[in-house]
């Protein structure tokens, strides 16, 4: 009886602690990611982590991180946790967060992805080069729903290659990117946050995007026509503000070019994110990274 009954409750979530420096369970984000149990939390000490490789999945993808079952990845602080590009050169497409099928829900939240790597110059459809992502879902075609959550996070793409936001090929799966600041770098092609196959689910809130060039958002799908929604968001040098409450100002953070993507005394995304919502002092919520708490 007490054997049947065992067989019958669900197994208990665990938390894994990752340590650069070697004092949790594992001193690898990824290495803890292949580790975890569906369900598990995973926190991450303070600390550089180099990460990323191509997934047995698909040859043509790469990820800094990859998510192969549900599972919540919570940094310690979002500049206190540092997270590298350290995967072999992949025609085709590469991310900061990169889903297979089995990561169908999850949360990635307070940490800073640095995307710095070269492409290979192989070709693939995008263009002459990797095309780089803030996230990317991969390697099989509707292959299941769920929806990935982003918070509190921030991504400095550095190379000169075409990058977006957000690419799918799951039409079925909805991304919500919630207090995320994105700085797109040197940019040489001009789709900066475009999403292919997404569902009307997927949610850009409360973000700030940087060194976009001009052309603004071209969300849309090359095949089913679907698209991204833009609430209280901050898209500077974007011709394109359809949304709630969206602007298109310098968001003058501290010290952009050092890495330093807190906001500044003066910036205009100070107290300009969703009304409903309030940050840690009571005021309304900030756009950006570091507005708002984690869940």
């Amino acid at each position: 009886m007490l054997a049947a009954l065992l067989l019958t409750l669900p197994a208990l979530s665990a938390t894994l602690i990752v340590d650069a420096a070697g004092g949790g369970d594992h001193t690898s984000i990824q290495d803890a990611l292949d580790a975890a149990a569906e369900g598990d939390d995973i926190l991450v000490r303070n600390g550089d982590y180099h990460e990323g490789s191509s997934p047995t999945e698909s040859p043509d993808y790469a990820g800094i991180l990859i998510l192969r079952q549900s599972v919540t990845v919570t940094g310690e602080s979002i500049d206190g946790v540092r997270v590298y590009a350290d995967f072999a050169e992949t025609p085709g497409i590469s991310a900061a967060i990169l889903l297979t099928p089995g990561g169908q829900t999850s949360v990635v939240q307070q940490m800073t992805f640095v995307h710095d790597q070269p492409g290979d110059d192989t070709g693939w459809w995008w263009g002459p080069d990797h095309t780089y992502n803030v996230v990317t879902q991969c390697c099989a075609y509707n292959a299941g729903t769920g929806a990935l959550t982003v918070r509190r996070v921030v991504a400095q793409l550095l190379e000169d290659h075409p990058k977006m936001l957000l690419y799918t090929n799951w039409s079925s799966f909805d991304t919500f990117l919630d207090n995320v600041t994105i700085d797109f770098g040197d940019v040489r092609a001009g789709k900066m946050v475009y999403v292919n196959h997404i569902s009307t689910g997927s949610l850009l809130s409360n973000a700030i995007l940087y060194n976009t060039d001009g052309t603004g958002r071209n969300y849309g799908s090359t095949v089913d026509g679907l698209q991204i929604t833009t609430d209280y968001s901050d898209l500077y040098g974007s011709p394109n503000l359809d949304g709630t409450d969206n602007i298109d100002a310098d968001p003058l953070f501290v010290d952009a070019a050092s890495g330093d993507y807190r906001l500044s005394a003066s910036s205009p995304a100070l107290d300009a994110g969703d009304p409903t919502r309030t940050d840690d002092d009571g005021t309304r919520l900030d756009m950006g990274a570091w507005g708002g708490g984690i869940a």
